[in-house]
């Protein structure tokens, strides 16, 4: 029995699952209108999304932590604690703490963390040596986006 064979073959499976489960996520959120819900109206918290979608809260929390997992939607965390105390917030410190924070300490880095707000962002950036640090108007309501120039 060859283990790194059979190792490689179940990591081929559970791509080919997760694979198949974001496209099932997108369809549903096409389908029920959770897309179309959240265009366009910047930052929203589940309970928004529900109330724009007309769907029930706890379905479409657990909708919007699938296709944040799959990478569909990102966190847009704000610069305070108190910014980011609503229910994806708690998924997203655990995704700084368990994987951002983790890994960067692992490889001897500074131990930051998924949830930098634009503040700290942009002053990491600049720390890094970008002279010209800028947030780009680009409208999503889970992404923030910056042009950076050394």
């Amino acid at each position: 029995m060859d283990k790194d064979r059979i190792r490689t073959f179940a990591e081929q499976v559970y791509r080919d699952m997760a694979g198949t489960m974001t496209v099932g996520m997108a369809y549903i959120g096409v389908e029920t209108g959770l897309f179309r819900a959240m265009a366009g109206k910047g930052p929203m918290l589940p309970e928004d999304v529900a109330a724009a979608s007309g769907l029930q809260p706890r379905y479409v929390e657990e909708w919007l932590n699938g296709v944040t997992t799959a990478g569909y939607l990102e966190p847009r965390a704000g610069d305070r604690l108190e910014d980011n105390i609503h229910p994806l917030g708690t998924v997203y410190y655990g995704f700084s703490l368990f994987h951002c924070m983790t890994q960067s300490l692992a490889e001897g880095g500074p131990g930051l963390g998924a949830c930098m707000g634009p503040a700290q962002t942009m002053d990491l950036l600049r720390r890094s040596g970008f002279t010209r640090v800028e947030p780009l108007d680009i409208k999503s309501q889970t992404h923030l986006f910056y042009a950076a120039r050394a």
